[in-house]
């Protein structure tokens, strides 16, 4: 192999070693919708939620970062339940947390591969007990 061209597979082997490295980190990624209404300062119900607060959570130093927020195709209709639209919404994120959820809600959002968190209470104290969870269980692991 002359120079040149090993010189072209040392730096093709670099860039396939470079997007693995981009792949991999990728996966560490996920994306954490919380369910709010109003000012977005308190976690809501699933069903009656006006938009979600959208996250990028790295698992690898769990840190969070805030991303965007979606809104939902409801009504907002006082009492409304649509829960499906708001299933929808968030399709493409990875974890959800919401005061509650109803029991069918909870299932199809699962079976989205959406890991669902009920947790209560202003939305920083959650995503701060959210981290303090997740380091924890690294400590373990």
């Amino acid at each position: 192999m002359i120079p040149v061209q090993k010189e072209i597979k040392l730096l093709n082997d670099k860039i396939q070693i470079l997007y693995l490295v981009i792949y991999l980190g990728d996966l560490c990624m996920k994306k954490i919708a919380v369910a709010v209404k109003d000012t977005g300062k308190k976690v809501e119900h699933f069903g009656i939620c006006e938009y979600f607060i959208v996250y990028d959570y790295d698992e690898n130093n769990c840190n969070i970062e805030y991303d965007n927020v979606i809104f939902s195709s409801k009504d907002h209709k006082p009492d409304n339940e649509e829960w499906e639209k708001s299933a929808d919404s968030i399709k493409n994120c990875d974890i959800v947390i919401c005061e509650k959820i109803g029991p069918i809600a909870k299932a199809e959002v699962e079976m989205m591969n959406i890991k669902v968190i009920e947790e209560e209470g202003p939305v920083e104290d959650v995503l701060d007990k959210f981290i303090q969870i997740e380091t924890k269980k690294k400590k373990i692991l």
